[in-house]
């Protein structure tokens, strides 16, 4: 009797986590709107706690960490965050070109808050844009990553050249 009550939980229970984890993952993007990122982390946090092979997740938290750097002064703890859960959503999932353009544009990202920290990042994320454009030519979002971290590069070269000149 003992085993049979323990297979019907353990199936209850791996029927309903990932069903709790979807609630909590959907349940993140109202605070996050709103800019209570505590409470949006804590969901998502949830979420990934029960469902730690979805990659749909991390990739979630990668973009918003990818977001919030825009606010931040001190930006490298935060877009570090970012590259570590692309990196986490493209080894669980390393079929999906989005992620993997999210992880490429975070490690330009990163080169750009800090590059003398940073500066292996460059060149590791024109391989990362350039395995995306490998596996999906077509896609039409890689033409918008790679856009804008280009554009963010030359802004920054720019800078670097405007300050040389002074």
């Amino acid at each position: 009797n003992l085993l049979i009550i323990f297979v019907f939980i353990s199936a209850a229970l791996w029927i309903i986590m990932p069903l709790l984890a979807e609630i909590y993952f959907n349940g993140h993007k109202e605070p996050e709107s709103n800019f209570q990122w505590k409470v949006s982390d804590e969901k998502l946090d949830l979420a990934v706690w029960l469902d730690p092979f979805n990659a749909r997740y991390r990739a979630e938290r990668g973009a918003l960490y990818l977001e919030r750097a825009r606010w931040l002064k001190d930006k490298t703890p935060v877009l570090s965050k970012a590259e570590r859960e692309y990196r986490k959503a493209n080894e669980l999932n390393p079929y999906n070109v989005r992620w993997l353009l999210g992880l490429a544009t975070a490690e330009t990202e990163l080169f750009l808050a800090n590059p003398f920290e940073y500066g292996d990042r460059l060149g590791i994320s024109i391989k990362h844009f350039k395995e995306a454009f490998e596996k999906c030519p077509a896609n039409y979002e890689f033409n918008y990553y790679i856009g804008l971290s280009f554009l963010k590069l030359w802004n920054y070269l720019n800078e670097d050249a405007m300050d040389f000149a002074r």
